[in-house]
């Protein structure tokens, strides 16, 4: 079974950049792309998803807004924030990891497998902190 993962982000230029560079996790991976909190909300209702990576400073519905709500109704769900905000105190509290835009392809890629590996989440992990990644 293919893992699950939705990516979120208000920019369309960058949902589709991340779809060509993750192409190749299409054998292991299906992934789907949402430009806004709320369209994710909505998938997250319709369907499990092992992985969630999104981009803090989308309007209407931020990151960790998201997040929150993500971990509340989904907390198997491991949070990956992609994002060019730098403050990390308010975004690493609802992601179990954060990982610098722009981010290396290869980067990312390991990120979302070791998430998927791990199965952590705040919620399951609460004494795990975050980690932080610079951009590669």
């Amino acid at each position: 079974m293919k893992h699950q993962i939705l990516f979120v982000d208000d920019e369309l230029l960058i949902l589709r950049g991340l779809q060509r560079a993750l192409r190749s996790m299409a054998q292991d991976c299906e992934m789907e792309y949402v430009s806004s909190g709320a369209q994710a909300i909505e998938r997250l209702a319709q369907k499990a998803f092992d992985v969630v990576v999104a981009d803090m400073g989308m309007p209407h519905m931020n990151g960790a807004e998201l997040f929150n709500e993500v971990m509340k109704h989904h907390p198997q769900t491991s949070r990956i924030i992609l994002s060019a905000l730098s403050d990390r105190a308010m975004t690493t509290k609802c992601a179990y990891l954060y990982l610098d835009k722009p981010c290396a392809p290869d980067a990312l890629k390991a990120a979302i497998y070791r998430a998927i590996a791990s199965g952590a989440s705040l919620n399951k992990c609460p004494s795990q902190k975050p980690q932080i990644h610079p951009a590669l």
